[in-house]
């Protein structure tokens, strides 16, 4: 490998970027980063994907209940508009080397129906360190309310190390809570990440 660039490694179904002890695999159909291994290991359970919606929340369902729905309440509105079946189709996975990094650009169209409703592009920067740095942009349709979410989910195999971030903290932020949050680089244990609430309540919005 040369102290540029990641190599880039191509074939018809994948690509495979490799820095040192890493190695990063995009499924070039669906544009998803499908596996990534350090030392042989793997450290991902499923792979990237964009995540737009979340589990309600108390002020999401406002004032409905099992048999009397209020249409207008947030949750209501995102199932009407359809977010929870939007359908993903991967219409670009492009892949170069340049002098000092590895690129990857992906872009997906989410249908409802026939009617692209949301449409997300990544840009995926490998170096030869071993960092990838992911940037998204996307753009959604006028007709969609507000998004509950613009995240990310995945799994990962089982971590020790502790977490650290840069944003609110150190507890949970969402809405009720955040004016208690601070602004830092915060690190705690993995278990303390998690709050178990009856209901959800937002977790940790501001990282």
């Amino acid at each position: 490998m040369s102290a540029g660039a990641p190599d880039l490694i191509v074939s018809d179904e994948v690509w495979q970027i490799r820095a040192g002890s890493q190695c990063w695999t995009i499924d070039r159909r669906t544009g998803l980063l499908s596996r990534w291994s350090v030392g042989g290991q793997e450290q991902l359970l499923t792979p990237l994907r964009d995540q737009f919606i979340r589990a309600p929340l108390d002020n999401d369902i406002g004032v409905s209940e099992v048999e009397r729905i209020d249409p207008n309440a947030w949750v209501e509105r995102w199932k009407s508009a359809g977010l929870y079946d939007l359908e993903a189709h991967c219409v670009q996975c492009d892949a170069q080397r340049l002098a000092n990094e590895t690129l990857v650009d992906c872009r997906w169209h989410y249908l409802r129906g026939e009617e692209v409703v949301i449409v997300s592009h990544w840009r995926m920067h490998f170096t030869a360190d071993g960092t990838l740095r992911l940037a998204v942009d996307g753009e959604r349709a006028e007709t969609l309310p507000p998004l509950p979410r613009v995240g990310l989910h995945f799994q990962v195999a089982d971590q020790q190390a502790p977490v650290s971030w840069l944003g609110l903290g150190p507890h949970e932020n969402y809405p009720d809570r955040r004016s208690s949050a601070c602004f830092a680089r915060w690190e705690q244990p993995l278990a303390a990440m998690t709050t178990p609430l009856y209901l959800p309540d937002g977790k940790r919005p501001a990282l």
